[in-house]
């Protein structure tokens, strides 16, 4: 069950056509998903945080307007956490409606980088 906090950021996402429908509904189902296998701590300060750039990322991509470039921060958590790399992949690729839509190892990259912040508890 996600938190009124990340209802509320999807919601308000949606309201103001920042994200469609499509990602709505495939973000929403995939942060259940996650929840549901012990990957997000719905206790965790950045779960909020991680609802909202969920989200945006994937409404980026599926707009074929994916972050390219990285940063040596990114690159280091992607070369520490290649399991989670390859998790956030599965992520996003989860929350991609659109015909082409293909994400990058920067969107991969900071969706790693949440799911390490999750992990390190």
């Amino acid at each position: 069950m996600l938190t009124e906090e990340m209802k509320e950021r999807l919601k308000l996402l949606l309201d103001s056509g920042q994200i469609e429908n499509g990602t709505y509904d495939l973000v929403e189902r995939e942060l259940h998903r996650l929840i549901e296998h012990d990957f997000i701590d719905l206790e965790h300060e950045q779960a909020g945080s991680f609802t909202n750039h969920l989200a945006i990322a994937a409404e980026r991509i599926n707009q074929g307007e994916a972050l390219e470039s990285t940063t040596s921060v990114i690159e280091d958590v992607i070369h520490a956490n290649p399991d989670l790399y390859k998790k956030s992949e599965s992520v996003l690729e989860h929350c991609l409606w659109k015909e082409g839509a293909v994400s990058t190892r920067a969107e991969n990259g900071f969706i790693t980088l949440y799911l390490g912040m999750f992990t390190q508890q």
